[in-house]
């Protein structure tokens, strides 16, 4: 009965894996400069996010964008805050997740 049953659950557990919820990201293409030689526009691409940016990691291998979104109060910033995956290939947040910055400690490793 195992070995029947094997087969047909391993498709299921590969796709599971495999995908990741892409949740669509507010973005602007804006303009940052103008090109001297030809007189046209340098266009560049603006993201929203909801909170203060912190701190930012982009990968330049996988175009991954770590953003460290952080609250304010005033002018200090709050314990709270969240972190996000964005994939800038698709303008979507891959995943995002509240942290509490005095109890986390936060390390990125490229093309991981």
């Amino acid at each position: 009965m195992k070995n029947k049953c094997l087969p047909i659950l391993i498709p299921f557990f590969v796709t599971t894996a495999f995908c990741q919820n892409q949740t669509p990201l507010k973005s602007n293409e804006i303009v940052i400069g103008k090109n001297l030689v030809d007189n046209s526009d340098i266009t560049g691409k603006e993201y929203i996010f909801p909170n203060h940016i912190y701190k930012t990691n982009f990968d330049t291998i996988t175009n991954l964008l770590t953003v460290q979104l952080r609250d304010i109060k005033g002018n200090r910033y709050q314990n709270k805050g969240k972190i996000v995956q964005v994939n800038t290939n698709c303008d979507s947040i891959l995943w995002s997740r509240e942290i509490k910055y005095r109890n986390t400690k936060i390390q990125h490793f490229n093309g991981i």
